[in-house]
């Protein structure tokens, strides 16, 4: 138990460090606009998109569809990382609290059918490493 206490102080330090190395860098965000129709962006993701569809031999999109579809990834990828982040720190809360085995489980999402399954672990892995 204190060899985990050694390590979270640790990475508690490297965090630190890491953030003050990250606040020395200048930084100047270069805005996007995502509606601009001049930076050519959108043709290029929808001519990858038909080459990707002509190779499956699937449906071709025009630059229309493709933006549309485009700005749909962002929220579902967003809502992703938060359920596993989420679901991360329930588990860590469980290994913090000095649960028992038995205690974990091993998540499942799907968010097409919304379903969320979590099936306990059967037996303990070896350390052995």
């Amino acid at each position: 138990m204190e060899s985990e206490f050694i390590a979270l102080d640790k990475s508690g330090e490297e965090a630190e460090w890491l953030r003050n190395f990250l606040e020395d860098i200048p930084y100047w965000p270069k805005p996007v606009a995502p509606d601009n129709d001049t930076n050519y962006h959108m043709d290029f993701i929808a001519r990858l998109a038909n080459m990707k569809a002509r190779n499956y031999s699937t449906g071709e999109v025009d630059k229309l569809k493709a933006k549309f579809i485009a700005g749909r990834i962002i929220p579902a990828i967003a809502a992703t990382t938060a359920m596993a982040t989420g679901l991360v720190c329930l588990e860590l809360y469980k290994v913090l609290a000095g649960g028992a085995f038995a205690a974990y489980g091993n998540w499942s999402i799907m968010f097409s059918q919304a379903e969320f399954t979590n099936q306990k672990l059967i037996s303990q892995p070896s350390s052995s490493i």
